[in-house]
C-alpha cells in the first residue's frame, strides 16, 4: 500500500485506479456536470481520503482531490434520506 506523500506522486490516472482498487466507496454526490466518489484508504500507519469526480460529458475521471483528515460531510449528507417507521 502506498504512503500519502507516494500517492500524491502518481498521475491522475494512476491516483484514480489506485483509489478504485484500495479504497472503501463511502458514497456520492452530484455537483454541476461531476458526480463526485468519497473514498477512504487505509495502509498500516496512515489514512486519507480521496475524491474521484467524473466528467459525465467526456465519461472520464478528471480529478482526484485528496483529503488528509475527513473532509466537509455536508455535500454529502444531502443524498442521505433515512426513513424511520412507527411500530
Amino acid at each position: 500500500m502506498l504512503k500519502l506523500a507516494e500517492f500524491k506522486e502518481l498521475t491522475t490516472v494512476e491516483k484514480a485506479a489506485y483509489v478504485q482498487m484500495h479504497g472503501r466507496y463511502l458514497h456520492y454526490r452530484v455537483k454541476g456536470w461531476c458526480k463526485i466518489d468519497l473514498y477512504l484508504i487505509r495502509t498500516e500507519t496512515e489514512s486519507f481520503y480521496a475524491e474521484l469526480w467524473y466528467y459525465y460529458d467526456l465519461k472520464t475521471i478528471g480529478l482526484v482531490r485528496v483529503f488528509e483528515k475527513a473532509p466537509p460531510l455536508e455535500p454529502y449528507v444531502e443524498n442521505i434520506h433515512i426513513r424511520v417507521e412507527e411500530k
